[in-house]
């Protein structure tokens, strides 16, 4: 991906994709009222073709960690609509949906005395923990990176 820096005008541009094949956008999270908690950072990149698997096949390192991202993908979504009263989860997924959702609020960028979540991955930009501003990719990651 490339960095983007726009100038006084023109402040942001939703998936606008250019002639020679570049997107361009910027994300907004939001949270559960809709008011704007925090903006992601200018991002640009070119559509590529997919990775071709019968000449190229993925290492047994990349297989293990797809394997991992799915199975945490998976559990989050159990998880997330576990606060669906109509979904009959059971009493365990509830209680993890209420922790995780605490241990999300805990950490919101923008909240006085806010901290990372412990097992948050390091943002290797910052050289530091990472803050979510959305809870179902909180919760992937956390899962994700607690099973590492």
């Amino acid at each position: 991906m490339a960095n983007i820096s726009y100038n006084d005008h023109v402040e942001e541009m939703h998936g606008t994709v250019l002639k020679d094949g570049v997107i361009h956008r910027r994300k907004t999270f939001r949270n559960e009222r809709g008011k704007i908690i925090g903006k992601g950072k200018p991002e640009g990149y070119k559509i590529e073709h997919p990775r071709d698997l019968s000449v190229k096949p993925l290492t047994e390192n990349e297989q293990a960690n797809q394997n991992r991202w799915t199975l945490a993908c998976r559990e989050a979504s159990r998880i997330y609509h576990a606060y669906d009263p109509e979904s009959g989860a059971s009493p365990e997924l509830k209680r993890l949906y209420r922790d995780f959702e605490q241990r999300f609020k805990a950490q919101l960028p923008g909240k006085s005395h806010s901290k990372p979540d412990p097992s948050a991955p390091i943002d290797k930009r910052k050289h530091r923990q990472k803050k979510y501003h959305q809870f179902l990719p909180f919760i992937r990651a956390m899962i994700y990176h607690e099973n590492k």
